[in-house]
């Protein structure tokens, strides 16, 4: 897996490298390869697809107009993360909602198509879970999304967010017990 990573991550550097000589081909190709990781992890934060999809297009398009000022020996992705999260924070705060969402309102948004109906059980708890995340603050399920949905460690979140390790800890611990104390009569 670290072998992948070095891959993804000299890859990533080239296209950059490229994209700066002004190869528009090039910022494509980071595009495609990142364009529904953010979508999907902009989409849980907000709830909304076309706001999702509005943050995304301004996350590509700011990350390319910066992209002078990125360092290409860093990892790009936690850096397109924290232009993502940045964005989608601005549109929470701008429509005001500051994570006010209960978990009854969560419900009522509806639930993705069922599958195999064995599975049900585990899918609905996971749905439960995905609806309860809304109830968290942005900041909590910011943190929470990057490390259970995304799968990145405690320092690249650090590194997405712009924040220390121990407040990405912390955050994490209070949004897991959050969850824990909504999803309570669920378990």
């Amino acid at each position: 897996m670290g072998q992948d990573f070095d891959v993804s991550a000299r890859e990533d550097r080239s296209w950059i490298l490229k994209a700066r000589q002004g190869k528009l081909a090039a910022f494509d190709r980071l595009v495609l390869k990142y364009q529904k990781l953010l979508y999907f992890l902009v989409l849980k934060m907000l709830g909304n697809p076309a706001d999702a999809e509005d943050v995304v297009q301004e996350a590509f398009i700011r990350a390319y107009q910066s992209l002078d000022g990125f360092d290409p020996g860093r990892p790009f992705q936690p850096w397109l993360y924290r232009i993502a999260i940045n964005l989608a924070l601005t549109t929470i705060h701008r429509r005001k909602q500051h994570a006010k969402v209960t978990l009854e309102d969560a419900e009522m948004m509806g639930d993705p198509v069922a599958s195999d109906p064995e599975d049900s059980d585990t899918e609905e708890l996971g749905h439960l879970a995905l609806k309860a995340s809304l109830a968290l603050t942005e900041d909590q399920r910011a943190v929470l999304l990057l490390r259970v949905q995304e799968g990145l460690s405690y320092d690249q979140i650090s590194e997405a967010l712009d924040i220390p390790v121990g407040t990405v800890m912390s955050r994490l611990n209070r949004a897991r017990s959050r969850l824990r104390e909504l999803l309570k009569d669920f378990l």
